[in-house]
């Protein structure tokens, strides 16, 4: 599961301003890598957030404030359209407004695009509170280092010093467009190379996506099935998946990594630069150390220990999200060494302290998380086997699934075709024991 926001807007000049940093020291800042996506803690008008941080949105973007309050002020009326659909959507926007990553990181005059629409909130996909995006004012002012290996992010102030740590790294032209970063990759299709303008997307949790109208006489490779590919902007975003023969950045190869191919309908009202055929995602980025110089229009990567890791997609055919917190019991035990031998038949005469332990079986109330069915796809063994939509899940593989993070139990949909899963759901007043045996959609004879 992955969001995806390629969001144009209808007003406004670009900002100057942007972060700044009084220091010629690099700001090191660690982030959570959940599901493929990078969120890192921003602090908003002295309130800290939790931020999604994508190169594929060019301003910054409040979805949510959860349970939070923070102050806007100079605050206009705005429309927003993305992927899902050709429809735009209410939204305000919020100048002049302080944001600080790390205390060391600040900008005193950010933008901030506030959406409206309340059911759009992915937390609950993420499995952590989610409230917003931060996207070109990251990037705009300094050299950027992503660290997949460590989940971290250093800020390079001295460029000097920038220059002789990315000395032995490949180098890549990039174009900035729209505020967002463009490179050239080579994508082996049947036969053919395509030397395509690729969008490189933080944002996307996927591999590679490409774009059927823009490509000159595309044909879908095989196998490929359809698929529920994400969240957008305005609504669902539905597609195929497949896998390409190969993709190469410089001389960097990646044999057969999956691809993603959304629909016409869903691209519709993306505001395409000229002559980009997809985007990059991370679950390539992820497989290079990467070095992002807007200033410079540069990146420069080097692979890391992530880069022959099997490409790997969901086969259960399962769409999970957070449902919120609710009391459950749970039980325990503790010892009462207050008891006089005396007064207990079964004290031995070997007991020198004359007490002896005694358990007692407790309960308490705790909060605990809830997860349930959000999507199935089609002729999946999640399908055949009858799980359906709004189904809470109780357990997986005996173990309670209110115990285990969103990210913990999702990682079961991905593991080796022929596993066997043991679910157990409710629906309603029911319980429902479900086996399904993890099944590889494009297990098929390649030709």
């Amino acid at each position: 599961m992955f969001f995806i926001l390629n969001i144009s807007f209808t007003l406004f000049a670009q900002q100057e301003s942007g972060f700044k940093i009084n220091s010629n020291k690099k700001i090191i800042i660690p982030f959570r890598f959940i599901n493929n996506l990078i969120f890192i803690e921003v602090e908003v008008n002295g309130v800290m957030l939790t931020f999604m941080l994508d190169s594929g949105v060019g301003q910054t973007i409040l979805l949510s404030l959860e349970d939070k309050e923070v102050e806007f002020e100079n605050i206009k009326k705005v429309k927003l359209s993305g992927l899902g659909s050709k429809d735009e959507i209410d939204g305000l926007i919020s100048i002049a407004n302080k944001v600080a990553i790390n205390k060391k990181m600040i900008d005193t005059n950010h933008r901030i695009i506030i959406i409206l629409k309340e059911d759009f909130n992915f937390s609950s996909h993420v499995g952590i509170p989610i409230n917003g995006i931060l996207g070109y004012d990251f990037f705009k002012n300094y050299p950027v280092y992503i660290d997949f290996e460590y989940n971290k992010i250093y800020v390079y102030p001295d460029t000097v010093k920038f220059q002789k740590i990315i000395k032995r790294e490949k180098e890549i032209d990039i174009t900035i467009e729209k505020n967002k970063p463009y490179t050239y990759g080579n994508i082996k299709l049947q036969d053919t190379i395509l030397n395509a303008k690729l969008l490189i997307d933080l944002g996307n949790s996927d591999g590679l996506w490409l774009f059927p109208k823009q490509i000159n006489g595309f044909q879908y490779p095989e196998p490929n099935f359809d698929d529920y590919l994400g969240r957008g902007f305005n609504g669902d975003i539905y597609g195929k998946r497949s896998k390409v023969k190969e993709f190469s950045l410089l001389n960097y190869s990646l044999e057969k990594p999956l691809v993603t191919i959304p629909s016409d309908s869903s691209t519709a009202s993306i505001d395409m630069v000229e002559n980009r055929k997809g985007s990059i995602g991370n679950e390539i980025l992820k497989r290079f150390s990467l070095y992002m110089d807007y200033p410079n229009q540069k990146i420069y990567v080097r692979k890391n220990s992530l880069f022959n890791n099997e490409f790997k997609y969901n086969l259960a055919g399962i769409d999970l999200k957070f449902d919120g917190m609710q009391w459950a019991e749970e039980y325990y035990i503790s010892f009462d060494m207050q008891v006089n031998r005396q007064d207990n038949a079964y004290a031995t005469s070997t007991d020198a302290t004359n007490k002896l332990p005694v358990s007692h079986l407790n309960y308490k109330f705790v909060l605990k998380p809830v997860y349930s069915v959000a999507g199935i796809r089609n002729n999946s063994p999640a399908s055949e086997a009858d799980i359906k939509e709004n189904d809470i899940l109780i357990k997986i593989n005996g173990k309670q699934a209110n115990q285990m993070k969103l990210e913990s139990l999702i990682e079961h949909f991905y593991s080796q075709e022929g596993r066997v899963l043991r679910m157990e759901f409710k629906r309603g007043d029911e319980i429902l024991k479900k086996t399904i045996i993890l099944k590889d959609p494009m297990n098929k004879k390649e030709e």
